[in-house]
């Protein structure tokens, strides 16, 4: 029997016996050069002209199918074609040309790699495609969200044509409502706040955070991350407040308001809540109760009083108005008095808890307390104290 090749790469496989004495030549020539061939050799072929179609010189012989690296060359202007046999193999393909390559089998379609780039591509069974390419490559198009991409020329991230750069080097998502944060010289350099709602930017000149809403960017935090100032609202000295102790500085009233109501959570767009803090002297959460003041005659409640006690002194009387206060007020008032003193029942019904009589006046004993709950505002239940 006679020298045999392999099927995919052509190398020889000698029958037992045959090559007796002259082993070397068929050994180094159609076996270990081939070899080498497949993992080290490059192919370089200019494609100026027109298509390269690789060589696959007889079984046993150098050829440029067998090579591990083809480099197309030359100036076409226009694609050409790298025409491989169609069976199993991979190439690394280094284009050098100034157009872009396509690797493919006599019919298939192939795969393409761009003018001055390198792809590793392999047969899949029915054409040649790309396993990897030798760049970071950015966006497949210009409506992608990438930001960034591999310039494989030098060797450094640039940005995506897709998206804006300011003067100052900062690089803009590209759509609005993003998240990504900015980065600029300076604030004037911020785009337009209603493109960007929710975004977050860092001006390097101050080095403050901002926050994109409403049509305007809004400082969050200062330089060093202290609470910033913000573009409106009134100013709420914060000393005191969980977020850091210390720490002074404004917040906007909620809703871009005036008073004392400093900031707004909003849940779904038919559900916006609003949490609004007395103008007090108070610790926050109300862990004391604030007091009125002292009444030396005739009191009427007022929705002012809500929350807080009313201290009785001497010829002073409470009455409670009707129509006036809301269901869950809740007023306590105290008889700092050596005797008792009437509490005027003014509202349509009054009632002294546990019991089911409607009251018109009721009394307060001395020192004692009383607590007003109401139920609507014509109703109310007063406990503690009283008869």
């Amino acid at each position: 029997m006679a020298t045999s090749y392999t099927t995919l790469l052509g190398f020889a496989l000698p029958v037992t016996g045959e090559l007796s004495g002259t082993w070397g030549t068929t050994v180094n020539d159609s076996i270990t050069e081939l070899v080498e061939d497949s993992i080290a050799a490059a192919a370089t072929n200019s494609v100026a002209a027109g298509d390269w179609t690789l060589s696959t010189t007889g079984s046993g012989a150098v050829n440029q199918a067998r090579c591990a690296i083809l480099i197309p060359t030359g100036s076409p202007g226009v694609s050409r074609n790298i025409i491989a046999p169609s069976s199993s193999k991979a190439y690394i393909v280094v284009n050098q040309s100034n157009a872009s390559v396509v690797v493919k089998g006599s019919a298939t379609t192939g795969t393409t790699i761009a003018a001055s780039k390198r792809a590793l591509v392999a047969w899949d069974g029915s054409d040649f495609v790309t396993i990897s390419t030798g760049d970071l490559e950015g966006p497949a198009s210009s409506t992608d969200n990438a930001i960034t991409r591999f310039d494989g020329t030098t060797g450094k991230l640039v940005q995506n044509s897709s998206v804006t750069v300011s003067d100052a080097g900062a690089v803009v998502a590209p759509q609005a409502g993003s998240i990504i944060p900015f980065y600029f010289d300076n604030q004037a350099a911020f785009p337009s706040a209603n493109t960007y709602h929710g975004a977050v930017a860092h001006s390097h000149a101050d080095g403050a955070m901002y926050f994109a809403h409403g049509g305007s960017w809004t400082r969050l935090l200062q330089d060093g991350g202290a609470l910033g100032t913000p573009s409106s609202g009134t100013a709420t000295n914060l000393t005191g407040l969980p977020l850091s102790t210390g720490v002074t500085g404004t917040l906007p009233v909620a809703n871009g308001g005036t008073g004392n109501a400093f900031f707004s959570v909003s849940g779904p767009a038919t559900s916006t809540k609003t949490y609004t803090f007395p103008n007090e002297n108070m610790s926050v959460g109300f862990r004391n109760v604030p007091a009125v003041g002292t009444k030396t005659s005739p009191y009427t409640l007022a929705t002012a009083d809500v929350g807080k006690y009313v201290q009785v002194g001497t010829s002073g009387s409470i009455t409670i108005p009707d129509e006036t206060f809301a269901e869950g007020d809740v007023i306590s008032i105290f008889n700092n008095t050596t005797g008792n003193i009437t509490i005027t029942c003014s509202i349509t019904d009054a009632y002294i808890a546990g019991t089911d009589t409607d009251k018109a006046t009721m009394t307060l004993a001395t020192r004692g307390v009383a607590t007003i709950l109401f139920i609507s505002s014509t109703r109310c239940v007063v406990s503690g104290n009283v008869t």
